[in-house]
C-alpha cells in the first residue's frame, strides 16, 4: 500500500477550512414517512427508514452528528437480537411494547423514550396484537462513521462487522488479559 504525501498549510488556511456553511431548514412530513414505511413493509423483521437532510446525503444524517431512523413493528413483531457501536434513543410515537437490553425488559408505550447504550445487546418487541409500534430513533452514527468506528453484530452471536468498509472486514476482539504476567506474555 502506498501512502499519500501529507499536506502542510498555514494556520489561517486551516482555520478557514474549518468553516462550514450552515444547514438550511428541512422538514419530513408525517404522511410521507408513514407512506414510505407502508411501501417498504415485508423487507425483514421490521421496517426501518432513515431521515436524511438533502445537504447531508453523503453522511446519511438528519443533522451533522445525528442520524434519525423511523422503525415500524407490526403487531406481535420483534427485531432480531443485535448490538452496534452507536448509542440509540428511541422515542415511541405509536403502540406499546418493550425493548430488552442486556436481558432486562423495558416496557414502553406512546410518549416514552428508551436509551440503548452503545454495544449492548437489544431487541425491540411490539407486544400489541392489533396495533403497529412506531419508534423514532436518534443515533450518533455519522460521528462514528467519521471516526471509522462503527460496528454491528446482527444477529447476536455472529461476527461483528465494520459496516463502513466496502468488504466484510470482521471485528477482531482484543486479547483478554486477566493478569500483568499474561499481558506481558501476549506482547
Amino acid at each position: 500500500m502506498s501512502a499519500n504525501k501529507g499536506q502542510i498549510i498555514s494556520y489561517s488556511k486551516y482555520i478557514h477550512s474549518l468553516r462550514k456553511t450552515l444547514l438550511t431548514p428541512a422538514i419530513w412530513r408525517w404522511n410521507d414517512i408513514i407512506e414510505q414505511l407502508r411501501v417498504s413493509e415485508g423487507q425483514g423483521s421490521r421496517t426501518v427508514m432513515a431521515l436524511c437532510h438533502p445537504e447531508l446525503r453523503e453522511a446519511a444524517a438528519a443533522a451533522p452528528d445525528i442520524a434519525v431512523v423511523v422503525q415500524k413493528l407490526s403487531p406481535g413483531q420483534k427485531s432480531k437480537l443485535h448490538r452496534h457501536s452507536p448509542w440509540a434513543i428511541h422515542f415511541v410515537l405509536n403502540g406499546e411494547g418493550c425493548t430488552i437490553i442486556d436481558g432486562i425488559e423495558y416496557k414502553w408505550t406512546f410518549g416514552d423514550a428508551v436509551l440503548t447504550p452503545a454495544w449492548t445487546y437489544h431487541q425491540h418487541i411490539n407486544t400489541s396484537a392489533t396495533e403497529e409500534a412506531i419508534l423514532y430513533t436518534l443515533q450518533n452514527i455519522p460521528e462514528l462513521c467519521r471516526k471509522s468506528n462503527i460496528f454491528r453484530e446482527e444477529p447476536a452471536g455472529s461476527s461483528p462487522k465494520h459496516i463502513i468498509e466496502s468488504g466484510e472486514q470482521l471485528f477482531k476482539p482484543p486479547i483478554h488479559v486477566t493478569s500483568e504476567e499474561e499481558y506481558e506474555d501476549n506482547w
